[in-house]
């Protein structure tokens, strides 16, 4: 089972949602970090905007969640890892 998962959209249209999808996709990867993508713009996850909106509080995308815990967005994780506190943060050490 993955713990990590990264509420994204495929149809954003936004430049500053997309790239930040794509650094903390590309972020994870580099550290290794497996995760579950959740596109909440498809029709089938209709129930995770839901979810996302009640645990995060919003449903601005990219969001974090690890273990259905909500951990932060883009921002949060980037000042994370520049304490050097990422993976303490994500639980998953």
């Amino acid at each position: 089972m993955t713990r990590v998962e990264i509420f994204t959209s495929s149809v954003s249209g936004n430049r500053k949602v997309d790239g930040e999808t794509k650094s903390i996709k590309m972020f994870f990867d580099a550290h290794k970090i497996e995760y579950k993508e959740i596109d909440i713009s498809l029709d089938e996850n209709e129930d995770k905007k839901k979810y996302l909106l009640a645990k995060s509080g919003s449903r601005t995308i990219p969001k974090v969640f690890v273990d259905d815990e909500f951990k932060g967005d883009y921002e949060t994780l980037m000042y994370a890892n520049e304490d050097g506190l990422l993976k303490q943060s994500l639980g998953l050490e």
